[in-house]
């Protein structure tokens, strides 16, 4: 064989879940083929003399991604060993690859991923673009780059303009950055201005089109509102989705493992309508003002009434 001149590090491995669900066996598992993969090629090359070593990284790295802390993780890491590569006089290139369509991990994943993309206005990349594309990435040498078709618009519609990541805000204009359009209805005004009678009404209503929003279901479909959202097709990345979504609209604050959970449409129109009424409820059932009073008091209590308070309040909260 001739000698080794090049390398392109492409392996990777998905374990998707919100960060709840996590544990660090799901976190090794796609760890190694990025990080120690990367690293026995670093540490068996870096002293030959190589043309090009081209790390597929991903776009995870750069923006986040829900669900996927633990492949982030994994490509920031190859983000860092490629600048360091460089430091030392070493070739390096990472590239924050996209999705690309027909090919690779993303194209195995469920088609409902590929539609959420889609909505955020981010395109795969095809396989004859992203060669082409890595032929010029090659060419000039840069250490890190992203390669991410995205309809900049679209997208910062999707974050509702003002959660777009600090590092992309001087890619898109100001008038870009006004997402929403001023006559849509805003769900907080209606609320304050609807009789108490008809809130509850109001905030079921709410809840239900961003569900059926959420889980791409028909405008029309006769969603039930006692059903188990998991029992319908709500998965992490769903519940991460649509926390981010009534709480941005709400300005409330819900737990995604809720909605993963035993969670229905009329649980959150009530969770949703006991915060939004200042009833001192939290998502997970704990009355604000009892807290305050046991956190005044909590110095004062011994280790053993300590444990008691908690066992009871675990019971209490179980029961409700």
């Amino acid at each position: 064989m001739p000698p080794l001149r090049g390398i392109l590090h492409a392996a990777g491995l998905l374990d998707d879940g919100i960060l709840g669900q996590q544990n660090m066996d799901r976190f090794e598992h796609v760890l190694a083929p990025k990080v120690q993969g990367a690293w026995n090629l670093h540490a068996l090359t870096k002293n030959k003399k190589m043309d090009f070593f081209v790390l597929f990284s991903s776009t995870s790295a750069l923006l986040g991604s829900a669900g996927q802390s633990n492949y982030a993780m994994a490509n920031a890491f190859l983000d860092g060993l490629a600048h360091d590569r460089r430091a030392q006089g070493l070739p390096a290139i990472s590239i924050n690859w996209g999705a690309w369509s027909e090919v690779g991990m993303a194209a195995r994943l469920d088609p409902s991923l590929e539609r959420r993309r889609s909505v955020r206005g981010i395109d795969p990349i095809k396989p004859s673009d992203g060669i082409a594309i890595l032929e010029q990435i090659i060419l000039k040498n840069p250490v890190q780059v992203a390669a991410l078709p995205i309809n900049w618009q679209q997208f910062n519609l999707d974050l509702d303009g003002k959660s777009v990541p600090p590092m992309l805000r001087n890619l898109v204009s100001a008038k870009e950055l006004v997402t929403r359009d001023s006559s849509e209805p805003n769900i907080m005004d209606q609320f304050k201005a609807a009789p108490l009678s008809e809130r509850c009404e109001m905030l079921d209503h709410y809840v239900r089109e961003q569900i059926i929003k959420i889980l791409r279901l028909g405008p029309s479909h006769g969603l039930d509102a006692n059903r188990v959202l998991i029992d319908i097709g709500m998965d992490s990345l769903m519940a991460v989705e649509c926390k981010n979504r009534i709480e941005s609209d709400l300005g409330v604050k819900l737990s995604a493992t809720y909605f993963m959970q035993e969670a229905t449409v009329a649980d959150i129109s009530n969770v949703l309508y006991d915060q939004l009424e200042g009833r001192g409820q939290t998502s997970e059932g704990l009355d604000v003002d009892k807290a305050k009073d046991i956190l005044a008091k909590m110095d004062q209590l011994s280790e053993e009434e300590v444990d008691a308070l908690l066992e009871s309040l675990l019971t209490e909260n179980k029961d409700q």
